[in-house]
């Protein structure tokens, strides 16, 4: 029982690192605020504009023309809006809504509510589950919001550009160690004789590397497990708290 509580609690801390993109009138969420970093974006509901797709609306205007029952769980609809905090910052969301029966407690009483689901497909700007430390490279910092953005937009592109960071971070840590070595697989190799600690990283290359061998691409799990991954190379990398585990680089990424 014990091992198991233990592996649910590492599957709910992967879970973290996933960007939701999910809310609803019932279940609203909130965001970490690119700008002041506090989970207090959530969502502006005066800026939601809802519509029909024009499939959707097609069979509400059969049914109205017919006059024939039409059950709104079967709207396709779309949508745009803002996700808004207290600090000021905006961030634009497009996405897919439908709407969906719910029971909800009324005083002791299930009532019947029609909730409507939004899955958000587009953000204006990266809303990350997490940021690098304050000395990460500042080309590490873009890669990773750039990965971030391609969450939701393209699970396989995103996972390219951890892979890109995952380079650019073996490299940093190695400096002019690594430059007669010539692929990822030998930097990580000789990065793990340094610092034992990173040996898993073979492993997170190998995950993002098959993501391009596969027809459907690199899901969200694996994604997600990639992010939790990176986190904590970042943090082993330029957290304050490894500062002293760190051997002398000899070289820097700008």
């Amino acid at each position: 029982m014990e091992r198991f509580e233990q592996y649910q609690h590492a599957l709910e801390s992967i879970e973290h690192y996933a960007v939701k993109n999910e809310f609803s009138k019932l279940y609203s969420e909130t965001y970490l605020c690119p700008n002041c970093r506090n989970e207090s974006l959530g969502v502006d509901w005066s800026s939601i504009n809802l519509w029909h797709t024009r499939k959707s609306q097609r069979r509400v205007d059969e049914s109205s023309e017919e006059l024939s029952a039409w059950d709104e769980e079967e709207a396709e609809l779309q949508f745009v809006g803002r996700l808004r905090c207290e600090c000021g910052e905006i961030v634009a969301i497009s996405g897919d809504a439908a709407y969906q029966k719910e029971l909800v407690d009324d005083n002791g009483s299930q009532i019947q509510y029609l909730d409507e689901k939004y899955q958000i497909r587009y953000f204006s700007r990266a809303i990350q589950s997490f940021y690098a430390p304050n000395k990460t490279p500042p080309q590490c910092v873009k890669t990773l919001e750039e990965a971030f953005l391609l969450f939701h937009i393209n699970p396989s592109a995103s996972g390219h550009r951890l892979r890109v960071l995952l380079e650019l971070v073996v490299d940093d840590l190695l400096g002019s160690d690594g430059d007669h070595i010539r692929d990822l697989n030998g930097k990580i190799g000789k990065l793990s004789s340094k610092m034992p600690d990173v040996k898993g990283l073979a492993d997170l290359k190998r995950k993002l590397g098959n993501s391009a061998s596969h027809k459907k691409g690199l899901n969200h799990a694996s994604l997600t497990a990639a992010f939790y991954f990176m986190d904590h190379l970042l943090d082993r990398a330029y957290g304050e708290k490894f500062e002293m585990l760190r051997f002398s680089q000899s070289k820097k990424l700008t």
